[in-house]
């Protein structure tokens, strides 16, 4: 097959991919594959729609054939590497993607792109400074000045990109690291700040109004198309919904449940995460639903997540047995699996 239609069944697959459209997505790589086993681009596909399955050892296995076709070229394949792998292996797959995207920056520099080329690689940095950072402060968190090192990181990332709602994100997540729960929702909060805030009707007060119970009106506006280049893509905002729960910020939590199911109610840890919010909020009813939903998309995506199959199992017992809920109940420094 020629190159070109090689390229337009790429298309394709990105397209449905973006659409939520997994299966088709996952079809139109598999036929590029078979005209071109080594085309990294649709191995790395195939492995961020196994991701999305929670399968993360099919995933890993093609990311590392991606590797070996193109080690030099492309930083997501170690970003996503860096996802999958832990401690200091997680650590080198994202310091060579971000060797790859310093490199690319220097060229596109020396070539004179244009402004916006040049800020959206700065973008792809201070990106991967918070991925990176993210590794220091779970699987890295023992080694010595790991705190130190994840601030470092996040100075690196906002000194790239001084807007990045990641790196924001992650400071908060430090910060909740470091005991430091107000920091924390400082950060947090301006991250969101700058993704939700925007989208909002235009007589809503912002993110942190909203966190103090005030109505904020317009939260289905996120989901127009005209806004969709502005959210921050769907895995992170699941990270969002971790750390609100986290922060005992439920009616935030809530809405950003429901925005991400309407986008897409096919994602298990969603569906995890609302009940487990909705346990801690004494939803019995509505606890069951989400949980059970939760346990059907695990068991369909053959999902390899035992933890949090142990507690999405664990909390169904509690409510079938008409056990207690709520935080004194339930909570006791426990925290949503990861």
């Amino acid at each position: 097959m020629a190159q070109h239609s090689v390229q337009a069944l790429m298309d394709k697959a990105h397209e449905a991919f973006e659409s939520y459209n997994i299966q088709v997505s996952e079809l139109f790589a598999n036929r590029v594959l078979e005209q071109d086993p080594l085309h990294a681009p649709a191995l790395e596909l195939l492995a961020l729609i196994h991701l999305q399955r929670e399968q993360p050892e099919p995933a890993w296995e093609l990311l590392q054939r991606a590797v070996q076709v193109a080690p030099n070229e492309g930083a997501t394949k170690y970003m996503y590497l860096g996802q999958i792998c832990e401690g200091e292996e997680a650590a080198a797959a994202i310091q060579q993607g971000l060797s790859i995207l310093a490199v690319e920056l220097d060229e596109m520099a020396a070539q004179k792109a244009s402004e916006e080329l040049i800020l959206e690689k700065q973008q792809q940095i201070s990106t991967a400074f918070c991925s990176l950072a993210e590794v220091y402060l779970t699987d890295l968190c023992e080694v010595d000045e790991a705190q130190s090192t994840c601030l470092a990181l996040m100075e690196k990332a906002l000194e790239y990109h001084p807007e990045n709602v990641e790196a924001l994100q992650t400071l908060a997540s430090i910060y909740m690291s470091t005991c430091q729960p107000d920091e924390a929702r400082d950060a947090l909060m301006r991250s969101m700040s700058l993704w939700w805030q925007e989208l909002h009707a235009p007589e809503a007060d912002d993110v942190a109004a909203a966190a103090a119970g005030e109505d904020a009106e317009g939260e289905a506006a996120l989901l127009e198309t005209e806004h969709a280049d502005a959210l921050p893509d769907y895995e992170f905002r699941i990270n969002t919904l971790k750390l609100l729960l986290e922060l005992r910020e439920y009616e935030l939590a809530f809405k950003l449940a429901d925005m991400l199911l309407a986008e897409d109610d096919d994602i298990m840890q969603v569906w995890y995460l609302q009940g487990w919010s909705q346990c801690l909020t004494e939803q019995g009813e509505a606890a069951v639903t989400s949980l059970q939903r939760a346990l059907q998309l695990y068991e369909a995506n053959a999902c390899d997540r035992p933890d949090m199959l142990a507690h999405i199992q664990e909390l169904l017992a509690i409510l079938e047995a008409g056990g207690p809920l709520g935080e004194a109940a339930l909570l006791q420094d426990a925290e949503p699996e990861e």
